[in-house]
């Protein structure tokens, strides 16, 4: 059995077959190996097979991009090391908070005007764009309010955020537009008695998490879970809180708080960030059977987490560190949370980095 490696997944399958061997392709990322080309084969170089044998082959994908706000605007930056740095949208507003679904070519993200404070948008919309085209930048949603935390759901169709669109303009209530939408009125969830924020889809677009504070415990954030039985569903009246799910997890401080959170690919485990037991917020993980989330939550104490997501083969996180309280300029590093010390840091040390996402898929 000759050595695959480095050859390309056409070159091997010629050479398998000239070799009377049949070839069983797999695919994985790698930052090392090119896209497209041989990561391992399975049996190994110098292998004795039979006639006929099929070879598994590994062909790598190359490395997805991340995509993050940095001081303002919205950058891309190579899933590997960092580099190349890329803008994606850069206008005179303040740009943040973007996020991708794998069905659909375009990200989300908050978009507004620059108030008093330096970098602050008090006001904003949620606006789209396709990252391969700059000029295709819309606003998803009206202006006049605070629009902020956009989710595209699993199927590419609905964006959820979380808006105060209620009669009082420090409540924010989950809200539902549609992606082909251009500055629409959304449809919202209203509720006085709860302030929510950073909504996450579960990959079968039948549940809803975001972090939720009640007004008894005002210091206190948990997540609270949304169920639809209609999935991606962008109508309010399909969905039913389950309550707070994270309430009974961790002792009861005043400050304790979850952050935010993100479901596996596979819908398989819950990462979150949340500050139990420490002053810091730290990555935590619960499984996930069948849709329902566990109640025993691991912590990885070692890894510093604000916003996280999930890399499309669920293998490595990409998370946002600042200070302890998550308020301050921070970096974006990548861990396997089975390898929690070996962090691969993504963005500069000095630049206001947060929110990162992996890129979605290419349009076309």
């Amino acid at each position: 059995m000759p050595s695959l490696a480095g050859t390309t997944q056409a070159q091997a399958a010629d050479t398998l077959a000239g070799l009377g061997l049949v070839p069983g392709v797999l695919s994985a990322a790698s930052a090392e190996v090119p896209a497209g080309t041989v990561l391992a084969q399975q049996p190994a170089a110098g292998t004795e097979v039979g006639p006929g044998a099929t070879i598994a082959i590994t062909i790598s994908r190359g490395y997805p991009a991340v995509i993050h706000d940095a001081n303002g605007d919205i950058v891309r930056v190579g899933g590997a090391t960092g580099e190349p740095v890329e803008p994606i949208a850069a206008s005179e507003d303040v740009e943040e908070q973007p996020n991708a679904s794998f069905a659909a070519p375009v990200i989300a993200y908050r978009r507004g005007p620059e108030g008093s404070t330096k970098g602050v948008a008090p006001s904003a919309q949620i606006w789209v764009i396709d990252p391969s085209d700059p000029r295709s930048a819309r606003p998803l949603t009206d202006a006049g309010f605070d629009d902020r935390r956009p989710a595209i759901s699993p199927d590419g169709a609905v964006v959820a955020f979380v808006s105060n669109r209620g009669s009082r303009p420090d409540d924010y209530d989950v809200c539902f537009a549609r992606l082909d939408a251009t500055n629409a009125a959304p449809k919202c969830i209203a509720d006085r008695d709860v302030a929510v924020s950073r909504p996450t889809w579960s990959p079968d677009g039948r549940s809803l998490l975001v972090t939720a504070s009640d007004g008894e415990d005002a210091g206190q954030t948990e997540l609270q879970l949304l169920t639809s039985v209609v999935p991606s569903s962008g109508a309010p009246g399909d969905w039913t809180s389950q309550g707070l799910i994270t309430d009974g997890m961790h002792k009861d401080r005043k400050t304790d708080q979850v952050l935010s959170s993100a479901f596996s690919p596979d819908g398989t485990r819950l990462a979150f960030s949340a500050n139990w037991r420490s002053t810091t917020f730290t990555l935590w993980t619960l499984p996930v059977a069948d849709g329902v989330i566990g109640t025993e939550a691991e912590q990885q104490p070692f890894v510093a987490a604000c916003e996280l997501s999930w890399r499309p083969d669920g293998a490595e996180l990409a998370i946002a560190q600042r200070n302890s309280t998550c308020d301050e300029r921070g970096r974006i590093v990548r861990v396997d949370p089975a390898r929690p010390n070996a962090q691969t840091l993504l963005s500069r040390l000095d630049a206001a980095s947060g929110s990162p996402v992996w890129a979605p898929p290419a349009s076309g």
